[in-house]
């Protein structure tokens, strides 16, 4: 997400060493803040179908379980998946055992 949440997490994942941040969202206006935070905008699904299965860490801070199936997506095997936005109870996800099993995903 592109909200302060998702700022700081990108500033965060920079921080620690990772060169290449994405950081999604909804709002056109926020891209130039999320570039003075260290990551590259995404606002269309090209870059998604680029990196699909190729993606270290997701990070998880909208707190919408629609764009859960998409972070699977793009983590690589072995992947790690952070949830930190879903904090509400309308946070349901539709993910199977299997999703996780054959990437070797760490939740």
């Amino acid at each position: 997400g592109d909200g302060i949440l998702g700022l700081y997490t990108s500033a965060a994942l920079r921080e620690h060493g990772f060169e290449t941040v994405y950081c999604s969202g909804m709002r056109l206006q926020r891209s130039k803040f999320i570039d003075r935070f260290g990551a590259i905008p995404i606002y269309n699904d090209e870059i998604l179908v680029e990196e699909a299965n190729k993606i270290d860490v997701v990070v998880e801070v909208c707190g919408m379980p629609d764009v859960v199936n998409v972070g699977f997506r793009m983590l690589k095997p072995g992947g790690l998946y952070l949830f930190l936005g879903m904090v509400h109870p309308h946070s349901k996800l539709n993910i199977t055992g299997e999703q996780i099993v054959r990437k070797c995903l760490t939740i």
